[in-house]
């Protein structure tokens, strides 16, 4: 019970405004949610190669608060999509939210079209990224479907080349994105973008499978923290929709090894670890999960450069809550919308 508390009208709105945009209720544990249906059809921006006189598409003019072109969707805070591989022949825009990318007969989804380069180690692919605000969450579980089209290869017809493909970015920015002069897309030695957690497909030629690898890097200095080889685990399916779910949970207190890593593949747990030291002992930042880039790049070489060929993955049905969801029926009918527009933060 609040007793003799003297607060000004000025005040209390100040206070309401703060509660409402970080805090979110008991009951509205979900923070984030699309399904696409009700946003308008859109294309991300990719130019031609490099070479050619083309340029990355990143967070310099992608960003919701400043763009003007190739904007992201309604409620996501910004995207990444580098130059094409080629000069001549750019192909599709490396993002498409139309009917295409639907999780069922009706709506809409995204569609991620991925340039095969020829070579492991040589990136493809972008980000659809969500901001959550400043001081984050404790815990954060995000849940989105993926479908692998009917003609993605993990390799060559024989077999010869490694494969990663990026599952998301679950990550801790140390400031506010948008006052900031760091790139919040920029992950590497700077103290920014930490703690990560970054799950995986990983596809290894030699023992001609498909596995989820789990990476973590740990504040301040981008330590790598306990990794997870899952190759004893499930494989993905290709041309059907799969329900991926992501959870992290800060450890608590600096130095603590007791964060924690989940992944679920259609409801059923994967990989786990228990012991993760997010922040370390000399970490000094106050910030929690508030920064998310979905799919992130990808490495393919399933087939030569020269052949400008590019496979496909579908994305629908995204969740980002502070408790688990779970996967659910094929809901692009119930025309949900977008819980909380991220550039109002």
């Amino acid at each position: 019970m609040f007793t003799n508390i003297n607060i000004s009208m000025s005040n209390f709105l100040l206070i309401t405004v703060i509660l409402f945009t970080n805090y979110t209720p008991a009951f509205s544990e979900i923070l984030f949610q699309d399904n696409f249906d009700n946003s308008p059809d859109w294309r991300s921006n990719q130019t031609v190669n490099k070479g050619a006189g083309g340029h990355d598409i990143s967070w310099g003019n992608s960003r919701a608060d400043k763009c003007t072109t190739h904007c992201p969707p309604e409620g996501w805070t910004s995207y990444r999509a580098p130059s094409s591989h080629w000069k001549d022949d750019r192909r599709k825009d490396t993002f498409i939210l139309d009917s295409t990318g639907a999780r069922g007969d009706t709506g809409k989804g995204i569609t991620y079209n991925i340039e095969v380069t020829g070579w492991f180690g040589t990136w493809s692919g972008g980000s659809l990224d969500l901001w959550l605000g400043e001081n984050g969450y404790d815990e954060l579980y995000v849940r989105y479907y993926l479908k692998y089209d009917i003609e993605w290869q993990w390799s060559t017809p024989q077999d010869t080349q490694h494969s990663y493909q990026k599952l998301v970015r679950i990550s801790t920015f140390n400031d506010n994105i948008w006052t900031t002069t760091e790139n919040p897309q920029y992950y590497g030695s700077n103290s920014y973008n930490v703690p990560v957690f970054f799950p995986d497909w990983n596809h290894n030629y030699g023992l001609k499978k498909t596995y989820f690898l789990m990476s973590t890097r740990l504040a301040p200095d981008y330590t790598i923290g306990p990794n997870g080889d899952f190759r004893n685990g499930p494989e993905p399916k290709i041309g059907v929709w799969q329900c991926y779910e992501f959870y992290v949970k800060m450890n608590s207190a600096n130095g603590a090894a007791d964060g924690i890593y989940r992944t679920w593949l259609d409801g059923k747990l994967v990989a786990e670890a228990m012991n993760v030291e997010w922040k370390q002992a000399d970490s000094d930042t106050s910030h929690n999960w508030n920064w998310l880039m979905l799919l992130d790049n990808t490495t393919n070489a399933s087939a030569p450069l020269a052949d400008h060929k590019e496979i496909t993955v579908y994305m629908d049905d995204v969740v980002v809550s502070t408790k688990r969801i779970g996967p659910t029926p094929d809901d692009t009918n119930s025309k949900r919308q977008i819980m909380l527009k991220t550039p109002s933060f």
